[in-house]
């Protein structure tokens, strides 16, 4: 693992080669097969002690074969020294995903690599906590109790600042994480502490009974602020090493928490659920850092359909959001995002001064810089900007239907 288990073994091992001397058996008396046979003895004995095999109960949906690209190290070792903290906010969520998720987490992964797995509840009714299920899972979960709704984004900065890892690791209530899933995303944070590292995001079914494995892609926003995933390489691809990423999803993420810390997530003023990933997303590039994609590790998630979105949050309140975050980070490309969110421009959404403060505090880089160095997409669509069903005079489309993929 660490440099400090080396050393550790090593201290050990030549105690070890001492022994039989001490036993009246001289080592320089012994046959070269015989020395072997005691090195490998000694080796076998003081062998680190393999972690128990958690059996998931038959819980876990069969994974896919070949789920990893070629390039990734079939048993992959941690190379950092960080601690995970993992935040799991839920809300209205069915026990049986949960339990599925976090049978997952202890089938899949190496427990010595964290601190802590904080599951939240954001207001649920008493039924709905499942605090002793839970913690009977294993000593290392944590349950905080949020008595009313919060919303997900500010459940997610009171977390982050009570959390005790080095690492956050942010996860959702119905995922299943893949076979050595949280190495290389910590690998990564140490090559680079500056970046927000994600896993492969696969499909799972409702029920979380099939794991579908999904091609390579990133996320992106468009002009509007909707979230979107493209092929960059316009084909299925193999590769393993992390690649750039314009934006995150937020939902499922790996980030120090010295960074985090010092980005000042997240906007205290935005409304319960919506814009979170946006911040996210330009305060990282902008502001000093990355985000990627690992390829060798992969989350499966179920995708929930509007119907089964348990925040109840209006359209209008997600505009909202979204005109804070454009006012403070799209600069003079603002009129973009009221092409096509006209309906955003006579909303009233507050003081900014505190966050254009912070941006201006944090030494961020502008929107011309993110669209020539980070998202060129996202240049070339403002290009070509259009809405489809409006007349053509009033900015409308050649097509009443958007592009594949694009909204």
């Amino acid at each position: 693992m660490g440099k400090k288990g080396d050393s550790g073994k090593k201290k050990e091992t030549s105690k070890a080669a001492k022994a039989p001397a001490k036993a009246g058996v001289p080592l320089a008396g012994l046959g070269a097969g015989a020395c072997l046979v005691l090195a490998l003895l000694a080796g076998w004995w003081l062998r680190p002690a393999p972690q128990k095999s958690y059996d998931d109960g038959g819980f876990l949906p069969q994974l896919p074969p070949r789920l990893l690209p070629q390039g990734c190290p079939k048993d992959p070792r941690n190379h950092s020294s960080e601690i995970v903290s993992i935040i799991i906010p839920y809300y209205k969520e069915e026990w049986f995903r949960m339990e599925i998720t976090m049978r997952s987490i202890l089938r899949h992964t190496n427990l010595d690599l964290l601190k802590e797995i904080i599951w939240v509840s954001d207001g649920n009714a008493p039924e709905g906590i499942f605090e002793e299920k839970l913690r009977s899972l294993h000593p290392k979960v944590q349950v905080f109790v949020n008595k009313e709704n919060k919303g997900l984004i500010f459940t997610k900065m009171e977390t982050a600042a009570r959390a005790r890892g080095s690492v956050l690791m942010f996860l959702e209530p119905h995922v299943v994480v893949a076979p050595h899933w949280l190495e290389p995303l910590l690998n990564r944070l140490a090559e680079e502490p500056k970046a927000l590292v994600m896993p492969v995001i696969d499909l799972l079914t409702q029920d979380l009974k099939q794991y579908q494995k999904m091609p390579l892609n990133y996320w992106r926003f468009e002009w509007n602020l909707n979230l979107i995933a493209t092929n960059p390489w316009r084909k299925e691809v193999d590769v393993s090493t992390p690649y750039p990423s314009p934006g995150t999803s937020g939902g499922i993420y790996a980030i120090r928490k010295d960074w985090w810390d010092h980005l000042e997530f997240f906007d205290p003023e935005l409304i319960r659920w919506g814009g979170d990933h946006v911040e996210a997303s330009h305060k990282v590039w902008r502001c000093g850092g990355r985000i990627e994609l690992h390829p060798c590790a992969r989350v499966g998630h179920w995708f929930r359909t509007e119907q089964d979105r348990p925040y109840e949050v209006p359209v209008p309140d997600v505009v909202k959001n979204y005109k804070r975050l454009a006012e403070v980070w799209l600069d003079g490309h603002l009129p973009s995002f009221y092409k096509v969110k006209p309906d955003a421009k006579t909303m009233q959404v507050g003081d900014l001064t505190s966050m254009q403060e912070a941006r201006e505090r944090l030494q961020c880089k502008d929107m011309d810089w993110y669209l020539k160095y980070v998202d060129v997409e996202l240049a070339w669509e403002e290009k070509h900007i259009c809405i489809p069903g409006a007349p053509k005079a009033l900015g409308g489309c050649d097509s009443s239907q958007p592009a594949p993929m694009r909204s």
